[in-house]
């Protein structure tokens, strides 16, 4: 096992968990539930590494996307930061990959399929359920006085077309939005998990007409980034039939990774710098168990779309430090 923290050489944000390179899948049963894993707007899949590993420990593949255009490990580009029906074609792949795999392959369990995002990669996993986005909806809400933060996104600062954005689509950005309406359905999900989802205002009342898979919503209710209100609260009302929970105090940033101690510190609120990276908040102490037991730790094909979407399966896993919530808006 190596050592595995996240980020650029000699430039690492982000605590990881050790890696085993090329290690062969355990032996110990004939196949396994997979999931899939989808990152928010310039994240990667690294970037929810603590969720990742804690569902690996408790027996599941887990497959970690990086969308092209919009992760922190290439430069961003405008069709990646707003085509985001896209992102569940990038899923679709991924899934057709590890099924093709030679190792992998075989060994995936095909009736427990299932995928879980966070922030964008909340409203990706929607789209795998069956949603369609309302471009004109979102566009028209941005253009309004309720607009909030999920119109202005802290990332959109990394996006350089020639030293601006460009001031009309081009022919395959226009391409792609003429079909943003389109069903993004991949019928071998079975159920999705969707963590503190974005983009909320892009689904109208007709948006879930065709999602018949158990949903699960979660985000916490000091959510600055992708407020409570327009997100996961309407798209909760758009979809009575989601197990939704909502945790007390817990902002946007809390469902990342644990930041090493240079990064935490240089992000740490005043009066909160001497706490460290490696203590908890109240707020994690609940946010990170309950992400697993309540949505994330094992999904089997046939169960209710009771109150889980997963039997429960309990992974401590350590906080992080909330000062990045507040941190990422200045």
């Amino acid at each position: 096992m190596a050592a595995h923290d996240i980020g650029a050489p000699g430039h690492e944000i982000f605590q990881g968990h050790a890696v085993a390179a090329d290690a062969p899948l355990s032996a110990a049963h004939a196949i396994y539930p997979l999931l899939l894993l989808s990152h928010g707007t310039g994240g990667s899949a690294d970037s929810l590494d603590w969720l990742g590993a804690g569902l690996a420990a408790a027996g599941y593949v887990v497959a970690g996307v990086n969308h092209p255009g919009n992760n922190a490990l290439e430069p961003m580009t405008m069709e990646g930061f707003v085509l985001w029906w896209e992102r569940a074609l990038d899923m679709s792949e991924v899934l057709d990959g590890v099924l093709a795999d030679p190792m992998l392959g075989s060994r995936i369990d095909r009736d427990s399929i299932g995928a879980l995002g966070f922030s964008a990669g909340g409203y990706t996993v929607l789209e795998l359920a069956g949603a369609r986005t309302n471009l004109p909806a979102f566009r028209a809400f941005c253009a309004s006085p309720a607009a909030d933060a999920i119109c202005h996104a802290p990332e959109m600062s990394r996006i350089k077309a020639g030293g601006s954005t460009p001031s009309a689509p081009s022919p395959e950005m226009a391409a792609s939005m003429s079909r943003s309406g389109a069903s993004y359905r991949d019928q071998r999900i079975k159920a999705v998990f969707s963590i503190a989802p974005g983009i909320g205002q892009a689904f109208d009342a007709n948006s879930f007409a065709d999602v018949q898979i158990p949903v699960a919503l979660m985000a916490g209710t000091a959510d600055a980034i992708a407020p409570v209100k327009t997100n996961i609260e309407h798209i909760a009302g758009l979809l009575p039939r989601a197990s939704v929970t909502l945790l007390p105090g817990v902002g946007h940033y809390t469902f990342l990774d644990v930041c090493v101690p240079a990064i935490a510190e240089s992000l740490a609120l005043p009066g909160q710098s001497g706490r460290g990276p490696r203590h908890h908040s109240r707020e994690d102490d609940r946010a990170r168990p309950r992400v697993l037991r309540c949505g994330a730790a094992g999904w089997r094909a046939g169960q209710p779309a009771d109150r889980h979407l997963f039997p429960r399966r309990t992974a401590a896993l350590r906080g992080r430090n909330e000062a990045l919530d507040k941190a990422m808006l200045s």
